[in-house]
């Protein structure tokens, strides 16, 4: 009965790891470079930005990843959506990607694609990873 139990709790804990997130939390970086991260991630731009500017849409592309094609008036298309949470820092950043699907002149939802979020959020990672860490001297200054 252990020996069941401990193989379980390695099995559900595979499974929780293997799940990657779109999600990622406890980023003390600045807002703006955070914000130039969304914009560099966003499959071919960015299409336009929440009134706050912390929420960033892609330009429209292909819902099988192609994110060189584009799909503004395909049938089916897809669009990233990247959201900065947070009001200071420690920053939390979400991502993820609407599919749509045309009915006459119209689009409607149609999912989500969980893979092409986590694309996504490997380009803003790659972003993040080439940032030298001393470059915002003042703004990450500290007194005490």
């Amino acid at each position: 009965m252990r020996k069941l139990l401990i193989l379980l709790a390695i099995i559900s804990t595979t499974i929780l790891v293997g799940c990657a997130s779109t999600r990622i939390d406890n980023l003390r970086k600045p807002v703006n470079f955070l914000k130039r991260a969304a914009d560099y991630a966003s499959p071919r731009g960015v299409r336009r930005t929440s009134l706050n500017g912390r929420t960033f849409f892609s330009e429209y592309f292909s819902r099988k990843g192609d994110f060189s094609a584009d799909a503004t008036r395909s049938k089916y298309r897809a669009y990233s959506k990247i959201t900065i949470l947070g009001d200071s820092r420690p920053y939390d950043v979400t991502f993820e990607v609407i599919i749509e699907k045309r009915s006459g002149r119209r689009y409607t939802r149609v999912g989500e694609s969980s893979k092409l979020a986590r694309e996504i959020k490997d380009l803003f990672r790659d972003f993040l990873a080439k940032r030298p860490n001393n470059r915002d001297l003042i703004d990450d200054f500290r007194a005490f």
